[in-house]
């Protein structure tokens, strides 16, 4: 991307925030060297939060269609979030023809989006999984491919016109295609195919991998300069995830502590023992259970941006309920302290499932509260 294409990110109403925002931060968080282009979001998203309202994929589309969002919305807002990411199974959705969407998510994608803009929030809408978890031949995959841009199609042209400050749209959700070239067809293919049918919506593109980190080491940017790229942050997995359901092969460790003490520690399982990953990963999680493990993985993210001179967001990151407050509230105030430093945005998962952000008194995990209140006092000047 050119440098001339960065400086039109933001239109010239938020042009006074930058002195405001740079004073803000260096009052609590140490700030490294931001490029222009990646401090220009932050007050776009500041804090935000994942809302699980149509990705359910273990329940049925007109099940999750009955459910109440407001409620949560309204919780999100009164909690004090900018930003909501609102992940959607298209797939589940759809009327018979496996294209064209059901005219009651329609109403409620627009209904959700007039209370975000209502309330002078910002909303991440982003395509949950779509074709990038499969095996199928490439012939397949193109049609695969064509058929999910018929779908985002009906979003595009809903919201045209709408919300350019205010509207994000996420091409796919934590992809992972069996080779990085896949990814790089997919993604690139979207927004040349998509970028057309409206040229001032921005969007989201992630790395292959589950959006991991690393992954952007084999990560191409791609020729459109209204893109900012998207990461996933549960690094060290074995502690963010510790006794997930979904993945027992590698979180039945539980009882880890954040950071690392060797006096908290839980003796090793007997299934680990004979496990060579999951010994390997107790024996040296005091390597990665520490803020500079975190610092070394999120400087990959700001290291490719300022690489390729292009914004970064990460729009997922947090701890399964399940860990000990006070595990919990260590591990992310590192994270906070760390996304800050290099001006990453950051959206937590999620507000009120598996992952969810307040304690067992029902109340917002002092360290995301303390996150929250850091953007308190950053004003936007808008100019006509």
């Amino acid at each position: 991307m050119k440098n001339n294409a960065t400086r039109k990110f933001v239109p010239a109403k938020w042009v006074l925030f930058a002195f405001l925002f740079l004073l803000n931060f260096s009052r609590t968080y140490s700030q490294f060297d931001v490029p222009d282009y990646q401090s220009r979001i932050v007050p776009l998203f500041e804090a935000g939060v994942n809302i699980s309202l149509l990705e359910n994929y273990w329940s049925k589309g007109d099940v999750l269609l009955q459910k109440e969002n407001f409620k949560k919305l309204q919780l999100a807002h009164k909690m004090g979030f900018k930003t909501v990411r609102v992940p959607i199974d298209f797939d589940l959705f759809l009327m018979p023809d496996k294209v064209t969407f059901n005219p009651d998510v329609i109403k409620k994608l627009t209904k959700v989006y007039e209370y975000i803009n209502a309330n002078n929030m910002t909303m991440i809408l982003t395509y949950h999984f779509g074709v990038t978890r499969n095996g199928m031949a490439i012939e397949e995959l193109q049609k695969e491919i064509q058929r999910g841009f018929k779908i985002w199609a009906q979003i595009i042209n809903l919201f045209k016109g709408k919300g350019y400050d205010n509207l994000y749209f996420g091409l796919y959700d934590e992809p992972r295609t069996k080779t990085e070239d896949r990814w790089i067809l997919i993604s690139q293919t979207g927004i040349e195919k998509l970028r057309p049918l409206d040229p001032n919506r921005w969007w989201l593109v992630g790395t292959n991998n589950y959006m991991n980190v690393n992954a952007f080491n084999n990560l191409k940017p791609i020729n459109d300069d209204k893109i900012i790229y998207v990461f996933h942050f549960y690094e060290p997995y074995i502690f963010t995830t510790q006794g997930a359901p979904w993945d027992k092969d590698k979180t039945y460790m539980t009882g880890l502590p954040y950071p690392y003490a060797a006096s908290d520690m839980p003796p090793m399982p007997e299934r680990a023992k004979a496990d060579r990953d999951m010994t390997y990963n107790y024996e040296h999680y005091n390597e990665k259970a520490n803020k500079g493990f975190i610092e070394a993985n999120v400087k990959v993210a700001h290291d490719w941006s300022v690489r390729n001179n292009v914004p970064v967001i990460c729009t997922e990151t947090g701890t399964i309920k399940s860990i000990p407050e006070k595990y919990r509230n260590n591990y992310m105030n590192d994270v906070v302290a760390v996304m800050k430093s290099y001006g990453i945005p950051m959206v937590v998962w999620d507000l009120d499932q598996s992952f969810k952000i307040t304690n067992a008194n029902g109340e917002l995990l002092s360290s995301l509260s303390d996150w929250i209140k850091s953007y308190k006092g950053i004003v936007l000047q808008k100019i006509n």
